[in-house]
């Protein structure tokens, strides 16, 4: 495997230079979100050195039904992806990579 490629295998959040506790405050806060209503669930990956230190589903896929949400759930993004968009395109702006005048 070559060196800068991408683990899947979940590991400990120590071997990317990061807190099990950051992790789990983390956790702690998508639970409060969930249980007071705001968001149904989420599914969150952390990933930091092409290693994976986080994957949980968290939440229901369907709250009325209470089905969970699985960690390969799908979701419509719709337009959710226009704000992503435009983040990463004033990013690049921001690194002299694009020229948005142009």
């Amino acid at each position: 495997m070559h060196s800068d490629a991408f683990r899947w295998q979940l590991c400990a959040p120590e071997e990317a230079g990061l807190s099990r506790s950051g992790l789990d405050a983390v956790r702690a806060m998508l639970d409060a979100e969930i249980h007071e209503g705001r968001i149904p669930g989420t599914i969150t990956a952390v990933a930091r050195r092409n290693r994976l230190v986080f994957l949980e589903a968290q939440g229901w896929r369907d709250p009325l039904s209470r089905h969970p949400l699985p960690t390969d759930g799908l979701f419509r993004m719709m337009s959710s992806t226009k704000s992503v968009t435009a983040v990463a395109v004033l990013a690049m702006q921001d690194e002299g990579r694009l020229d948005i005048e142009d």
